[in-house]
């Protein structure tokens, strides 16, 4: 009995982690279906961006603290982030979590990266962005708003290995989140990206840091069954 528990404890993040991936790779693969035709989404999202710099003028603080947001989601926060968590979970002695701290978001860029390539879809015109706005490589999907997910993602995945206090938990889970919609919404505000864009980084950050915990929860299992140090 106590096997069989054992092994069903090892098994079980993966499966959620699959379960997660899969899900969200189907909505990500509509929302591409959608916004890379010509229906209403790239309709919609032409509107929202003019909606944007119509309203951008007026509202001289917004901008400021978007684009505080939008610098928290690129690739110079995100590294350090990243190699901070690392070296706080090497203190601790959490090898694989270390490893996993680098390795996820790193992976992720890199996919991020690809789909890009593949789907080569232009951003908002030159001359509707914001001058914060410099990324002239291509829009789908957001990059920052893939990035962020999985960064502060991991940040509060190893935010809640330091308790086991259900409210600091949801706090991590509430802070992270919220941080993650304004540097997706950031994109927007400024238009560096459609909105489609960002739903589309948004859904498969979800589905590949959903997948890449569930591993990373099965050998923390598998080599530290009881959540010794190591692990």
């Amino acid at each position: 009995m106590e096997h069989n528990q054992s092994v069903g404890a090892r098994v079980y993040p993966v499966v959620i982690g699959i379960v997660v991936a899969v899900a969200a790779t189907l909505v990500f693969a509509l929302i591409a279906w959608a916004a890379l035709g010509d229906g209403p989404v790239p309709e919609w999202d032409r509107q929202v961006a003019l909606a944007m710099k119509d309203a951008a003028p007026s509202l001289p603080w917004a901008r400021e603290v978007m684009a505080v947001f939008t610098f928290m989601g690129g690739i110079v926060a995100m590294t350090g982030l990243a190699i901070l968590l690392c070296a706080a979970q090497l203190v601790r002695g959490r090898r694989i979590v270390a490893a996993a701290c680098l390795w996820i978001p790193l992976s992720g860029g890199l996919a991020d990266y690809v789909m890009k390539e593949i789907f080569n879809r232009d951003r908002p015109p030159a001359e509707w962005r914001d001058p914060a706005v410099q990324e002239t490589n291509e829009s789908f999907p957001s990059g920052h708003s893939m990035g962020s997910l999985i960064g502060f993602g991991m940040l509060a995945y190893v935010l809640c290995l330091e308790t086991r206090a259900r409210r600091l938990r949801w706090a991590a889970y509430a802070a992270c989140g919220l941080i993650i919609l304004l540097v997706g919404f950031s994109r927007i505000f400024l238009r560096a990206h459609w909105v489609s864009d960002v739903a589309g980084g948004f859904t498969i950050g979800v589905a590949w840091l959903g997948l890449c915990l569930g591993i990373l929860e099965h050998w923390r299992q598998k080599v530290s069954p009881k959540g010794d140090p190591g692990a």
